[in-house]
């Protein structure tokens, strides 16, 4: 290198260095509207990813709130179930009575099979059932034949009285006659 060369050395460093510098600029530039981009873009995605959170969060919100009035519901109809068998359980017969009913069911059993096989044991046979209808069978178509016989006899003396009554009251007009003729 000459002496003549390094004053030309910086300015062609100079020149070196500002371009340098340009490229630094433009790439700085290009590294900041990308970053700023990278920012914006982001920014939106949050902003995106947030509103769905949220969206999130108030669905399950309002999931809980329908999960908890469906809970009160429900632990109100057990309440409402458990009260009812409560008032139930008061109705029920105790023990000790329901053994005393048994007694008197099975004391009150008893006698009704003791009577009922008092009544096998003095029941009549079927030839002497049937003996016994066969004899008021009897009684009653002569009782039936007495009856008819009774209302002919009284058919026969309602016609002797009519027939004494038209005699009387021929006698008598003969004898109102017979009278008025005599006076």
């Amino acid at each position: 290198m000459s002496t003549n060369e390094p004053s030309k050395l910086p300015d062609k460093t100079g020149h070196l260095l500002t371009e340098l510098r340009d490229m630094l600029f433009r790439e700085l530039e290009l590294r900041d509207h990308a970053h700023a981009e990278t920012h914006a873009a982001s920014a939106e995605a949050l902003t995106v990813a947030f509103a769905s959170h949220s969206k999130q969060h108030g669905d399950l919100d309002q999931a809980r709130q329908l999960a908890h009035e469906s809970l009160l519901h429900r632990l109100e109809s057990m309440n409402l179930f458990r009260e009812q068998l409560s008032a139930q359980a008061t109705t029920f017969v105790q023990q000790s009575e329901l053994n005393i009913l048994r007694s008197v069911n099975d004391a009150l059993l008893e006698r009704i099979q003791a009577t009922i096989r008092e009544l096998e044991l003095t029941k009549p046979s079927r030839d002497e059932t049937a003996q016994t209808h066969k004899t008021m069978d009897a009684r009653s178509a002569s009782q039936q034949e007495m009856i008819r016989q009774l209302e002919l006899s009284v058919g026969n003396l309602q016609a002797r009285l009519y027939t004494v009554t038209g005699f009387l009251g021929v006698a008598m007009a003969a004898a109102s006659i017979l009278l008025a003729v005599f006076r």
